[in-house]
């Protein structure tokens, strides 16, 4: 089980992430060398597509995520982390990932998964 402190630090790095961040759509690195315990995982991450043209990722192992900030015209303060499905085998990133957080920064809030 996590500890609420820990799940506590990591939300604050991911909307001091999201402060830093001052384009829409930048790519932030979770841990720069490596995720913790996969120091001996190196096989690439695979993009599958689905018959509907879903990308799906799996053998994720240098965790990441992407950040989109709405315009400064129409930012409510608010920030949401969108954490795609799919298990903990691959993420469904297009309509979990991409278009919910794009919705999201639309209509004014900071979004990132």
């Amino acid at each position: 089980m996590v500890k609420q402190s820990t799940i506590c630090a990591i939300l604050l790095c991911v909307f001091a992430l999201l402060a830093v961040a001052a384009n829409q759509n930048v790519v932030v690195l979770l841990w720069p060398n490596g995720a913790p315990g996969s120091e001996r995982k190196t096989a690439p991450e695979k993009v599958r597509l689905t018959p509907d043209g879903e990308h799906v990722i799996s053998s994720v192992h240098q965790p990441s995520i992407t950040v989109y900030l709405p315009s400064k015209e129409t930012a409510t303060g608010a920030a949401v982390v969108i954490a795609p499905g799919g298990s903990h085998v691959e993420l469904w990133v297009d309509h979990e990932g991409y278009a919910v957080a794009q919705w999201l920064s639309e209509h004014g809030v900071a979004a990132s998964f």
